[in-house]
C-alpha cells in the first residue's frame, strides 16, 4: 500500500489495522481523547502535524488540534 492523492481515508479500531495498512491520521474518538486533554492542558508544545495534513482526506487530526 502506499500514499497517494486519491486514496480514500478508512477509519479502523487499532486491533483492526492490518500490518501493511498506513495510519495517516487520527480516527475521530482519538481527536476526541486529545483534544479534551488539550483544551484542560495549560501549556502545549506541539512540535509537527498529527496526519498527513496535505492531503484533505487525512488532515482532520491536525485541524482538530490547531483548533482545541
Amino acid at each position: 500500500k502506499e500514499l497517494s492523492a486519491s486514496a480514500a481515508a478508512q477509519t479502523k479500531a487499532a486491533k483492526d489495522v492490518a500490518d501493511d495498512d498506513l495510519i495517516l491520521d487520527f480516527g475521530p474518538d482519538s481527536v476526541r481523547a486529545l483534544t479534551a486533554i488539550l483544551n484542560s492542558a495549560g501549556t502545549v508544545v506541539w512540535n509537527g502535524p498529527i496526519g498527513v495534513f496535505e492531503h484533505p482526506q487525512f488532515a482532520a487530526g491536525t485541524e482538530a488540534v490547531a483548533r482545541a
